[in-house]
């Protein structure tokens, strides 16, 4: 991943939270920019990030379950793909809901391990 860059990854779950996405937690890895290295560092939420270098976060809009989608926005980069009126919540670099029914809530962060080696990116979901 380059900076600035989000890959998706996505497993088959139980979990009845997941049921508007079919079933499936997707989960974003983010490679931060600077810029976004730089705000995390002030905004990251004790505990949620295992390297400042990367931003992991469970696609799912904390308003109704639906997912959420990737901006291509690096101050919002994620939002909810429901755009109606009364949806269209849009998050900031660390997850923090900027605008719309999830207004000052965090996406979920997944359990996770993340391993950087080189080029190589691991994600190790719980």
């Amino acid at each position: 991943l380059q900076p600035g860059e989000v890959a998706v990854v996505g497993r088959p779950t139980t979990d009845e939270n997941y049921a508007s996405t079919g079933m499936v937690q997707y989960v974003a890895v983010m490679r931060r920019t600077d810029a976004q290295i730089a705000f995390g560092a002030e905004n990251d939420r004790e505990g949620t990030v295992q390297d400042p270098n990367y931003f992991v976060v469970n696609l799912l809009c904390t308003h109704r379950g639906k997912a959420i989608g990737i901006t291509g926005n690096p101050d919002a980069p994620f939002a909810c793909t429901d755009r109606r009126s009364r949806h269209g919540s849009i998050y900031n670099a660390v997850g923090f809901g900027v605008a719309g029914a999830s207004d000052k809530e965090y996406l979920s962060i997944p359990d996770y391990t993340l391993t950087v080696d080189g080029d190589q990116v691991v994600i190790n979901l719980a």
